[in-house]
């Protein structure tokens, strides 16, 4: 059996142990993190560096083939006996010349076309005379208005038959042709007033006036019916 203090020392012992192995564990993880780490950033520098230097290859390598492509200039200056003599070098003037004149001719072929358009433009329209209609026109006598009546029945040719007899002072006749226009259209004052000159005639004016005012009543005011009845006060 062991003792009180025993125990407490085999329990601090084995309690320094176990922390002691905690920290070395610790430290170990530390150190392998680090030398990680350390491996990957100079392997990034590596790369870094070896990317540049193919840059630098490639440009090397375009310059070298520009270089090849363009051939070397000639310079106007010879040296003679270790003094510079100017050589002046004289254009092809044959070859300017013909140049000017292609251009020249063809600043006067451009102005050439654009006088004959600006003539064609200034040319005016020939006008062509329109040819004249010439209509006819045949007053139509009464029988001719009858038979187109008979024909194809209307108000307006009812009208102008009645107008056409009241003028012959055939007063009749003048109040028939009233009625039919009358009964094609009854709220067309026309035959109305036709009605009222009829009466007129026959020295009937207080009916004429009766007759006027009956218009008035079953289809409300008119300018022309009022105006009439004024003329007949």
């Amino acid at each position: 059996m062991y003792s009180y203090e025993e125990l407490e020392k085999i329990y601090y012992k084995r309690k320094y142990q176990k922390i002691g192995a905690v920290v070395g564990i610790s430290l170990l993880f530390i150190i392998g993190i680090y030398l990680l780490v350390s491996n990957t950033q100079r392997k990034d520098i590596k790369s870094v560096t070896n990317s540049k230097k193919v840059v630098a290859s490639h440009k090397e390598e375009k310059v070298k083939a520009v270089s090849k492509k363009e051939p070397p200039q000639k310079s106007s200056v010879t040296h003679q006996n270790n003094q510079m003599v100017l050589s002046f070098i004289l254009p092809d003037i044959e070859a300017i010349d013909s140049k000017k004149n292609q251009k020249a001719e063809k600043k006067v072929s451009s102005a050439k076309a654009s006088k004959v358009e600006h003539k064609v433009a200034e040319k005016p329209a020939v006008k062509r005379d329109k040819p004249l209609i010439v209509i006819k026109s045949q007053k139509l006598t009464l029988g001719d208005l009858i038979k187109s009546y008979q024909n194809f029945p209307s108000f307006e040719k009812a009208i102008k038959i009645a107008n056409l007899y009241l003028k012959k002072n055939e007063l009749k006749k003048a109040k028939e042709w009233a009625l039919k226009a009358n009964n094609i259209d009854a709220s067309n004052y026309e035959s109305w007033i036709i009605f009222a000159k009829i009466l007129i005639k026959q020295n009937k004016r207080k009916e004429a006036i009766k007759v006027l005012k009956t218009y008035v009543e079953n289809y409300g005011n008119n300018s022309q019916i009022e105006n009439f009845i004024r003329s007949l006060k």
